[in-house]
């Protein structure tokens, strides 16, 4: 067990376990598509999740950076000339990045977060992995929706309450409502990793 963690601890696996900030998360993800720097992340951040996530300033995306860093998930890979300042720090996932990004992902659609799909774009590079995740995420839903049709199917028990079938039934409903977009989702994946071969 202690031999796990520390394997965990190295892959910085463990780490970023605790790290809950969505836009952590999301910095790491537009850094999987693309390396960059700071300043441009923050443009990126902004474009890709607008009022879903909102920086308090730009120097939220500085901390981010560093805490990314410590934590093993991304690197430093030296800077860009800039005008007459120092050069401009650029910023690429590691390995140990895309495989705690790919959990995290996978977590978000599972849990119903709205940032999911979003989230999932940013693995377009990989779309083998992307791939994976959304299979993994399908089962979730069509598991989902079972539970929601056994839900509703006991309506005459005299335990099971008119708010419970409510909910049951819009769970089910919504669970159904993501098939169509799985399958879009997929289509567009599959052309991507076609066109990598």
């Amino acid at each position: 067990m202690a031999e796990q963690r520390r394997a965990r601890q190295q892959a910085g696996v463990e780490s970023s376990r605790r790290m809950t900030s969505p836009v952590n998360w999301a910095l790491l993800g537009l850094l999987i598509e693309s390396e960059d720097y700071g300043y441009r992340l923050a443009q990126r951040l902004e474009r890709a999740y607008g009022e879903m996530l909102l920086l308090g300033s730009e120097s939220h995306v500085y901390t981010a950076l560093d805490g990314l860093t410590s934590r093993g998930l991304i690197e430093e890979i030296g800077g860009e000339p800039g005008t007459r300042r120092q050069p401009k720090v650029r910023y690429r996932a590691r390995p140990e990045g895309l495989a705690a990004y790919a959990e995290w992902v996978s977590q978000q659609g599972r849990r119903g977060s709205p940032l999911f799909s979003r989230a999932l774009s940013m693995l377009t590079g990989t779309p083998e992995l992307a791939l994976k995740i959304l299979d993994d995420y399908e089962q979730h839903c069509l598991q989902r929706i079972g539970q929601g049709a056994r839900a509703g199917s006991t309506g005459s028990d005299a335990r099971r309450t008119a708010a419970e079938r409510i909910v049951a039934e819009d769970r089910r409903l919504c669970m159904e409502g993501r098939l169509p977009w799985i399958e879009l989702a997929r289509e567009e994946l599959e052309k991507l990793q076609a066109g990598k071969r």
